[in-house]
């Protein structure tokens, strides 16, 4: 049986900001709709940009729940 030349599969990404590969562009701007969710999921990704040290803007259309404190 002849090798394999090809690259074994990437490690799949830890964290949605690599999932959504945030860093290859210069300015990411991320919308989020649908039926549930979006507002765990803007929080997610406000710390994961914390986390880099990447200033971001966190904005809704309506009114949402102020995330819990230490969080």
């Amino acid at each position: 049986m002849p090798p394999n030349d090809r690259p074994g599969p990437a490690a799949p990404p830890t964290t949605l900001w690599e999932a959504l590969a945030l860093d290859v562009v210069e300015r990411p701007i991320v919308a989020i709709v649908g039926g549930g969710g979006k507002t765990a999921l803007l929080y997610r990704l406000g710390r994961e940009a914390q986390a880099r040290g990447v200033a971001a803007v966190l904005a809704g259309t309506t009114r949402f729940t102020p995330a819990p404190p230490g969080r």
